[in-house]
């Protein structure tokens, strides 16, 4: 059996807990989404394609064999992952997910709620989306010999469409990077873990701090006061503020390592911060996962003047 049946099948009411828990063998293993959807049947993304549930723990193509979710499914499922407390939620909600024990991100679908333009709140939830979170170790082996390079630790862009496994390839980064890797001594790191995703309860090296919850442009200045790491590694960049917070790390001589998402190098461009992370050549490799559809792949690598390398 594997760890996210343990972990999932006790939020969930008693039919559907003790089918995910008969779930056996590969298909178990290989399980990357779990989706609740009010009066329609509870679906399984699977290495290879999307199935649905049956009583018996037995996966189907056949959607209308499988079991059916209620909206009641959906709404005690999220009580019970908030520990009965949507309150102490909310700031998550609003953003449209929450983060539980184990590092699974919970997808929300319901009805918005909007005040003065921006999103206030999420209610009368009618779906969920359940991310598996995994630690492969090892994964990022192939990229590290990449990213190492006379001793320092370049600063590196990592690439993928999602669930292509940027933030599993992430976590065991900072684990080799901190433990030590091909002979090369541990480093100190920290994690700004905005989406309670990368650390999560996960082995991610001895001489790793952590800040779990906490907005990476707020987390990279808290760190270079007071942490003094020497690689910082966060998830999912995107916004203004991102990209000036790692410009305040660079310069500071701490390396940084993140990710992004997207199919190639000429994708991200579209995208004007990126853009410009690019243009200025802030990043001296850029590692492009899941380009073959593979799961955890590294396809290519690029270094800052964008050429070709792996």
């Amino acid at each position: 059996m594997e760890s996210w049946q343990l972990d999932i099948a006790p939020y969930m009411q008693n039919d559907i807990g003790e089918a995910l828990l008969k779930i056996k063998g590969y298909m178990a293993k290989d399980v990357t989404e779990i989706r609740l959807r009010a009066n329609r049947p509870m679906l399984l993304q699977v290495l290879g394609g999307v199935y649905a549930l049956k009583e018996d723990g037995m996966l189907t193509s056949d959607f209308n064999k499988g079991m059916s979710a209620q909206k009641t499914d959906c709404e005690n499922a999220l009580l019970y992952m908030a520990k009965r407390s949507l309150y102490a939620f909310q700031e998550e909600i609003k953003n449209g997910f929450i983060t539980i024990k184990g590092g699974y991100r919970v997808g929300l679908a319901g009805c918005v709620v909007i005040k003065d333009g921006e999103i206030e709140n999420i209610r009368d939830f009618n779906g969920l989306n359940i991310r598996i979170a995994r630690h492969v170790e090892g994964c990022s082996n192939e990229l590290m010999q990449y990213i190492y390079e006379n001793n320092l630790i370049q600063n590196t862009l990592i690439i993928s469409a999602p669930q292509m496994g940027k933030t599993t390839v992430l976590r065991d980064i900072s684990k080799n990077i901190s433990d030590g890797l091909y002979k090369k001594p541990g480093r100190k790191v920290c994690i700004i873990d905005e989406r309670s995703e990368i650390a999560n309860g996960f082995d991610v090296g001895i001489q790793t701090d952590v800040l779990d919850a906490c907005p990476k442009s707020k987390g990279v200045m808290l760190a270079l006061r007071t942490l003094s790491p020497e690689v910082i590694i966060t998830d999912e960049i995107g916004k203004q503020e991102d990209l000036t917070s790692i410009e305040e790390a660079l310069n500071g001589g701490v390396s940084v390592i993140t990710s992004a998402h997207g199919h190639s190098i000429e994708q991200i461009k579209r995208r004007p911060i990126l853009k410009r992370a690019i243009e200025e050549r802030l990043f001296e490799r850029y590692a492009i996962f899941g380009e073959n559809g593979v799961v955890g792949s590294l396809d290519r690598v690029y270094d800052g003047q964008l050429k070709i390398i792996y």
